[in-house]
This record gives C-alpha cells, sequence and structure tokens, in this order.
C-alpha cells in the first residue's frame, strides 16, 4: 500500500492528478478525483517539494538529497537527475513552456537545468539559503527569494541578477509574479509584499512567519499561510485587501498547499495523505488520512522508553538494542516536537504552541506560537519557540503551568536549549546564539554568525561550556558565546540533533540520513560512527549508560558508548 510514513512537505495539483513530497523521502501521484495512490518515486534524503509540467506529462520534486528529480507520469519514470547543488535544494519549478527547469537551493545558489538535468545556468548571489523561486510568464526572467532577506529578479537572456530589493532585510520564504510582472513576497515579520516598478507596498496579514503563497488561475486571488496557524484569503482586485481568514486544523502542514480549483486547496499535513479545503463553504475534507509512526522525540525516564511524534500520540516500551514503542500512553491530538521530564511530570508540546501532560493529555499551558524544544532549569520549564523567544514557566497552584514571560533572545527560532545552573544557552535559525540568564530574566551575550547555517542543537558540557552541532556539518565548543573549538565532523548530510554523556566526555551527533557519531573530547576523536536506520534521526537522549537515537521510521536505537 502506497501511503505517506512523514510528513508531506509539498504539494502540487494538476486536472488529473495530486502529487506529494514527504519527509519519507517519498514522492506520491494520486488520482485526483478518487484520491487513491498511483505510483511513487523515492528521493535519498527528505522529498521537500514538487510541481507538475504544465503539459501534465512530468512531475519535479525538490530533496535534502542535494538533487531535484524529474519523473514520467502517470509510472513516475525516473528520467533526470539535477544534481549540481551542494546542499539541500529547497524548491524546483518548470518554465512556463516546459523546457527547463530553475532550482534554489540552501547552497544560495539558483539553478537552471534542461529537461536531460544538464545544467544550462547558473545564478549566485543569495547569502545563506534561496527559499523560493517563480517564472516570469514569458519565461525569461526567474525572481528569486533567501533567507538574506533579499528578492533578486534573474535576466536568463543576460544572464545577470537584473535587480535586487532588500525590503528591510528581514527573511522572505514566499514568492509568486503575475502575468503583468507584480511580485508578491511573504516575509518573517508576517508581512505580504507587493512589488511593482521598485515600489513595496506591504499589508501585515499574519502574527508570525508566513511560509507559502498561492496565487489562484485567475490572479485574482493570493493564499497566505503562516505558521500562527491562519490561512489569509487576500482579494488583489481591490489592492491588498484580506477577505477571509481560516484557522488551519493541527493536521495540516501550513508549508504545503496549492489551489486544485478556484474554490479548492490542497494540503499537506503531517499524517498518511493530503487534506482538501472547500474556501466558500469552510469544510475541511481529512478522509482517508491515518496517523504515521514517526517519530520526533524519545525521553528515557524510570526505566521505560517514551516517544512522540507527528500522531500526537505518546508511547512507551521497555529499552532494548531497537525499541518499536507500541504500548499507547495518551493522545496529544497534535504534532509534537519534544518530551521531557519536568519536576514529578513528563511533558510534550510543539505544533500548536500547546505543552501537555504527556502521561494524561491534559493541556497544561498554551503559547500563541510552535515550541521547538522544553527544558528544565532550576524550578522552571523554559520552552524554545518559533519567534525567537523564550517562554519562562512554572507550576501554577492549579497544577497547569504558569506563564512567567516571554523574552526575545535570538534573531529567528529558537532551535534548541541548554542549561548549566540558571543560565540558558539558546542556538538559532538564524545561526546565532545566546545566554540567558534566569535570575534576572535577561540577555547576558549573544553572537551573531556563530555558524554558517542553522544550529540545530546544543548540549552543555558543564561549568558555563556548551557545544552546538549546524547544517554546515560542523561541532563548536564554547565557553559562553566565546568559539573555543571549531570541529569537522564525519557527517555528509545536515547535523538534526546533539547529545552528551553525563559526565561530559562524550558529544553525540545525528543527521537526516541516519548517521550517528560520537565525539571523544578527550582523545578528540570520533570512534563511533554508525547508520543504524536509512530514514533520519529526529532526536537524542542519553540514559542508562547510552545514547538513545529516535527515528522517522518509528524506532529508537540505543547506540553505545565506545
Amino acid at each position: 500500500m502506497i501511503r505517506h510514513n512523514g510528513p508531506i512537505s509539498g504539494v502540487a495539483s494538476s486536472a488529473k492528478f495530486v502529487a506529494t513530497a514527504g519527509y519519507d523521502n517519498q514522492v506520491i501521484l494520486w488520482d485526483a478525483k478518487s484520491k487513491t495512490a498511483l505510483s511513487r518515486g523515492l528521493h535519498d534524503h527528505l522529498a521537500n517539494r514538487c510541481e507538475f509540467s504544465a503539459d501534465e506529462r512530468f512531475l519535479v520534486s525538490a530533496s535534502s538529497d542535494y538533487t531535484a528529480r524529474i519523473w514520467q507520469l502517470p509510472e513516475m519514470k525516473l528520467t533526470a537527475v539535477l544534481g549540481e547543488h551542494t546542499d539541500d535544494v529547497e524548491m524546483a519549478r518548470f518554465s512556463p513552456d516546459g523546457n527547463l527547469v530553475a532550482t534554489v537551493s540552501q547552497d544560495g545558489r539558483v539553478r537552471v537545468f534542461n529537461l536531460k538535468g544538464q545544467l544550462t545556468l547558473e545564478l549566485p548571489g543569495h547569502r545563506g539559503c534561496a527559499q523560493s523561486l517563480t517564472w516570469s510568464h514569458d519565461g525569461l526572467r526567474i525572481v528569486s527569494s533567501g533567507d538574506d532577506g533579499t528578492i533578486r529578479t534573474w535576466n536568463l537572456a543576460t544572464r545577470i541578477q537584473e535587480s535586487i530589493i532588500h525590503p528591510e532585510n528581514v527573511q522572505t520564504d514566499a514568492v509568486v509574479m503575475t502575468a503583468a510582472g507584480v511580485v508578491y513576497a511573504g516575509n518573517d515579520a508576517g508581512e505580504v509584499l507587493r512589488i511593482e516598478n521598485g515600489e513595496i507596498t506591504k499589508l501585515r496579514v499574519h502574527t508570525s512567519g508566513i511560509k507559502n503563497l498561492i496565487l489562484n488561475k485567475e490572479e485574482s486571488a493570493l493564499v497566505s499561510l503562516s505558521y500562527d496557524r491562519y490561512l489569509a484569503l487576500i482579494d488583489l482586485g481591490q489592492g491588498l485587501c484580506v477577505q477571509k481568514k481560516i484557522a488551519v486544523p493541527a493536521v495540516a502542514w501550513a508549508r504545503a498547499c496549492t489551489f486544485q480549483n478556484d474554490d479548492r486547496l490542497i494540503f499537506g499535513t503531517f499524517g498518511s495523505s493530503y487534506a482538501c479545503l472547500e474556501l466558500s463553504s469552510e469544510n475541511w475534507d481529512f478522509s482517508a488520512i491515518k496517523g504515521t509512526d514517526c517519530i520526533n522525540a524519545v525521553c528515557v525516564d524510570n526505566g521505560l522508553v517514551y516517544t512522540v511524534g507527528d500522531s500526537g500520540e505518546v508511547r512507551s516500551s521497555e529499552p532494548t538494542t531497537v525499541v518499536r514503542p507500541v504500548k499507547a500512553v495518551a493522545e496529544m491530538g497534535s504534532l509534537c516536537n519534544f518530551i521531557t521530564r519536568y519536576n514529578d511530570r513528563i511533558v510534550c508540546g510543539g505544533h500548536l504552541g500547546q505543552v501537555f501532560d504527556a502521561l494524561t493529555g491534559e493541556v497544561l499551558l498554551t503559547l500563541g506560537c510552535p515550541i521547538n524544544k522544553a527544558v528544565q532549569a532550576g524550578d522552571y520549564l523554559v520552552l524554545a519557540t518559533y519567534v525567537g523567544e523564550l517562554a519562562i514557566c512554572r507550576t501554577s497552584s492549579s497544577s497547569g503551568l504558569q506563564l512567567v514571560g516571554k523574552h526575545k533572545v535570538l534573531q529567528n527560532a529558537v532551535k534548541d536549549l541548554a542549561v548549566w545552573g540558571t543560565t540558558v544557552f539558546c542556538g538559532g535559525a538564524a545561526a546565532d546564539i545566546a545566554l540567558f540568564e534566569l535570575r534576572d530574566f535577561r540577555v547576558l551575550a549573544s553572537r551573531v554568525g556563530a555558524h554558517n547555517n542553522i544550529i540545530n542543537s546544543c548540549v552543555s558540557l558543564g561549568e558555563g561550556v556548551f557545544a552546538t552541532v549546524s547544517r554546515d556539518l560542523r561541532l563548536k565548543i564554547w565557553n559562553g558565546v566565546e568559539e573555543v573549538e571549531d570541529l569537522m565532523t564525519p557527517f555528509a548530510h545536515s547535523i538534526k540533533c546533539a547529545g552528551s554523556s553525563h559526565d561530559r566526555r562524550f558529544i553525540a551527533a545525528a543527521a537526516y540520513d541516519g548517521t550517528v557519531a560520537i565525539y571523544d573530547r578527550e582523545t578528540k576523536s570520533w570512534p563511533v560512527f554508525r547508520r543504524p536506520t536509512a530514514a533520519g534521526v529526529s532526536s537524542l537522549s542519553f540514559a542508562e549508560g547510552s545514547f538513545w537515537a529516535s527515528s522517522y521510521d518509528g524506532n529508537v536505537y540505543r547506540v553505545d558508548l565506545p
């Protein structure tokens, strides 16, 4: 049976088909009428986005395996691999005539390929990740946006950058263009930008970053989607005017959306299939969507392995070499990113910005944005949020959690936290770090450019010393925010998570390709490097003398010390 086993991060629609790209490496082709899976293709890593050619003969998919791939329909026969990138390919789009494919990548470059997979043009310029692109309707220009806050127009005839716009240097993840050449962009400040002849009009639409923009076929309406979990329908006939806003349910992912027809939207989900929304009636269709076994976090506590993932179900099992948690403990009802002990509770949370009692499902606290991580620091539970804030809370008299305060610590999302005493070390999506002091709730020190790419995880090594791992494949050790060591790791793909042994001698790291490595601080070597799974490792925890690696394949793998 063909189905997704991880989040659906990209969707595409045509007259006959729907296509989905997932974090389980799969690209699936579906019959648009029956919602039946017809065929699939596989990448070697996460599949990020997909798009049909105008004639419906081909599908192109972009992946974190550093390639885009062209598939012949309907059998999903691989016809070309576009492999000139040196980092994750975020998006791939056919030219209007269907003869070319343009790609954008974490390596900061825009590239253009022919249908045989041959590179015809390379357009460097973005600093950091290039996130989104759109073609002009005549196929002569490409507009791209990226993490550097720029929107760039490229002239394919002259092979040069025609213009560059810096709208306040705010990260821009989404860009589209009309037939008349009007560009619309969505940024991390929640604003939709209208750009025409160099003039910018802004409309604040969301309270969090915009992750997707979609034009309808007539170009009369624009849909914007944000991690504030709202869809905004914008009427373009009246300039920029929000016609309505619709709450996006927890199972749907704002990153992945497209028009199927004038009134129907297709959404990616955190389940096995895609969802549909009728705009006029605001009715959602979640039929045939089942939960997945994907695990995002693991906690080993009192001799049991607890896990939680996309389904929001907490499961437990006895610890073995390979753990397949099967005992259902409680249901949270939405994707969770973390599970950890806090005082006398095990807590979890994530996508909805809620903190749950992991053993009962009780909601203990609700924030207004997603939560990436939680750690206990003294009597406090410190939450890392998508908007760059730390949310500080503690046990309340009503047995829930009381929010003590929110504090801006990083430019963008706080990806991970580590604690030493009353000091919280923060690592972020903008490659920045900060030290936060809980005694007086202030930022002690911060540093931009701590890595050359996203910092995905950090750990405490004691006495105010911390370690970070990043998409740049480096492990760095810090005394406060001062760099002590800069170490190259043995990984070939982005490092997702890290952990440290109780004696602080060993640092474990794991990657999206399923590899795990252990660094010995005494011998300054990597004595362990293995690949227990091909599905990717989502988190690491140290307990009972071993590291425990949770995977998107639904298993937890014990990795012993050397």
